[in-house]
């Protein structure tokens, strides 16, 4: 058995560097959605603050990491509508959870399938704030915001699992 089978395998930097424009395609193509490059916004760390539903979606093998994803309220219910052709109204905080979920889930997938890595998703969370925040100002490994349907998204990526 290899021993890098063992460790977390460093992050290609290929990743980091798409994960905006990613992220940005998946919410368009998927939602129906308009996004664009909030850079203010990715780089301020109290940014958690205005986005109340959020995700972290943790992966394995062989890269071992997490996916925090998160908006405002108005635009995840918004996105969940578009992406389960749901009328606005039929939107509840599980759906909209579940959607974040799905979304990080495709996200995972686009980013490691463009350098030809396979990637486990492991079970979702909602985290409270505090631990919201604490992951979001954590070292970058890659962080994005974007304007989205008139509100906001917040994605990041960060190796480790806790």
């Amino acid at each position: 058995m290899s021993s890098q089978t063992s460790q977390t395998l460093p992050l290609p930097p290929e990743i980091p560097a798409v994960l905006e424009s990613t992220f940005q395609r998946l919410l368009a193509e998927s939602t129906f959605a308009d996004a664009w490059p909030l850079p203010e916004l990715a780089a301020d760390e109290e940014a958690p603050q205005s986005c109340p539903l959020r995700v972290i979606l943790p992966l394995s093998s062989p890269w071992k990491g997490r996916i925090l994803i998160a908006g405002d309220r108005d635009t995840v219910f918004d996105l969940a509508a578009g992406f389960h052709s749901l009328p606005d109204e039929m939107v509840d905080e599980g759906i909209a959870l579940d959607f974040l979920a799905e979304i990080g889930g495709l996200l995972a997938r686009d980013l490691f399938c463009a350098v030809d890595l396979p990637v486990t998703l492991l079970e979702p969370t909602a985290p409270d704030l505090a631990i919201f925040r604490a992951f979001w100002q954590e070292e970058p490994t890659g962080r994005a915001a974007l304007g989205c349907n008139g509100g906001r998204m917040l994605v990041a990526l960060r190796p480790g699992i806790s």
